[in-house]
């Protein structure tokens, strides 16, 4: 998944590319995604060949693939399209910070249960997993967070001003309404437990009552890593502050 955002410009939407590669399960010939409120532009094939697509149905989007697949074969494709940026707490939303309003507009996302196909198209169904990449572009006074490691951090520049791109990706399935995305300015604190980053990405004057948590943090890995005889199975731990969350608190993978 990739895209450009502006904070500073209030968009009501964003523009976006989503990539998805996948093997057949069954001799398939088409292929249907859950959307939610999305506009579809174009579909392509790996060698950006126009795919014929239908969105008759308002909530899923249907992919004629260039050839029938045997059970086992392979598929690539491209989707450009535009997601709404809501208000609501849920999909792709828009908060301010009641106790720092200079932060600007702060985007995050909220894909429980059936609400990653507010963002993207996709298989939105718990069982079913991927691994997955999120690249996003945004000014440089703003951090992007996502699920993973992040992969490069790649400065550019303009309309005179300074961007970067950043990439995370997350090599292990997961499930899609378990992908996580934070743009804001975020203050950082951080510790390492076996080799492991335990972070908070939060305003700057919550620095020091994120402390207090991130000790707290590390303590409960290491006890729950003894109790269970199981080391944490992800490349990260970060806990993000969004304000005003209206859920109080979710876990993404």
């Amino acid at each position: 998944l990739s895209f450009t955002l502006d904070p500073t410009s209030d968009p009501k939407e964003v523009e976006a590319r989503l990539e998805i590669s996948g093997f057949a399960k069954d001799k398939l010939s088409s292929l249907e995604l859950d959307m939610n409120a999305l506009k579809i532009a174009s579909v392509k094939s790996k060698d950006h060949r126009a795919l014929v697509f239908s969105t008759e149905n308002p909530k899923l989007l249907k992919i004629e693939l260039p050839r029938s697949l045997k059970k086992g074969g392979p598929f690539h494709f491209s989707i450009q399209y535009a997601a709404k940026i809501r208000s609501s707490h849920d999909g792709f939303f828009k908060v301010t910070d009641p106790d720092d309003p200079d932060r600007g507009n702060l985007y995050f996302s909220m894909f429980e249960p059936d609400k990653a196909r507010a963002l993207f198209p996709c298989n939105d169904e718990p069982y079913d997993k991927a691994t997955t990449e999120v690249i996003i572009t945004v000014p440089s006074e703003y951090d992007v967070i996502s699920n993973g490691s992040k992969v490069s951090d790649l400065p550019s520049r303009k309309e005179n001003r300074q961007w970067h791109t950043v990439h995370w990706r997350l090599d292990k399935p997961h499930s899609t309404y378990l992908i996580s995305i934070a743009i804001a300015p975020f203050a950082k604190i951080a510790d390492r437990l076996k080799g492991k980053e335990i972070s908070f990405f939060i305003a700057r004057a919550q620095t020091e009552k994120a402390r207090y948590a991130l000790d707290t943090t590390k303590r409960s890995f290491e006890f729950f890593e003894r109790y269970l005889r199981t080391p944490y199975p992800w490349p990260k731990y970060a806990t993000i502050g969004v304000p005003t969350f209206l859920w109080g608190g979710m876990e993404n993978t």
